[in-house]
């Protein structure tokens, strides 16, 4: 079977990093509903349960968010937005632009100059996103320490600095995720013609929060929290 740039887009962002997305965001908002109620939870002899379980959910983020950034490998390519760019770019000429004026004033929003793009023709606007979604990757330096974790600690368990590990989630994960969820709302609405963004919101977001609903639920009903 011959797969068109666009069926590869689509094989990259629905079967992998849309659900890598999910799986961070899901585990951060576990993490957190835990955390607010460590108190409660400590109290009621639970705190061992769901210690282990937030380190579970670390675990999860910290891969999920490898893998979304993951760099592309001819051996075996991963389902990653490095790999996504790297199609745009290389089949610019292939690959249709669906809502193309919505297109111009994202760019426009980003630094883009409106008139200017109004000029160019699909595959050289294409080759402009694909260069504006690359500047939005994190440098090697801003992925390392992430990598880094991921290596000496979830791979393979070797020794490293606890605090190190929470510094390194609370700062870098957050906005790793804020980017991811911008690289596939362009390539999603504007290349697969399927609504990841609306007005700036990342429309699967909410999809994320039904299991840390679900959780709240359950403490509430067990009498854990109020």
């Amino acid at each position: 079977m011959v797969y068109t740039p666009k069926d590869k887009l689509e094989d990259i962002v629905k079967q992998g990093v849309r659900i890598d997305i999910l799986d961070a965001e899901e585990a951060i908002k576990l993490y957190e509903i835990i955390g607010n109620h460590k108190d409660a939870l400590t109290k009621n002899n639970f705190d061992n349960l769901f210690g282990v379980l937030q380190s579970l959910l670390v675990r999860n983020t910290i891969l999920s968010i490898n893998k979304i950034y993951e760099r592309p490998n001819k051996k075996y390519p991963p389902r990653s937005l490095p790999a996504a760019i790297e199609i745009l770019k290389d089949n610019c000429n292939e690959l249709k632009i669906e809502y193309r004026e919505q297109l111009e004033y994202k760019l426009n929003n980003w630094g883009f100059d409106r008139k200017c793009l109004l000029s160019l023709s699909d595959s050289e606007l294409t080759n402009i996103v694909a260069e504006a979604l690359s500047r939005k990757l994190p440098s090697k330096d801003e992925i390392k320490n992430i990598r880094d974790v991921r290596d000496k600690r979830v791979a393979h368990h070797e020794s490293i600095d606890e605090t190190k590990i929470e510094s390194i989630m609370w700062r870098h994960l957050d906005d790793l995720l804020v980017r991811a969820k911008k690289i596939v709302g362009v390539i999603g609405n504007h290349y697969l013609g399927s609504l990841y963004e609306i007005d700036g919101k990342y429309v699967l977001s909410d999809n994320a929060s039904e299991t840390s609903r679900s959780l709240m639920r359950l403490l509430k009903q067990a009498g854990i929290v109020k």
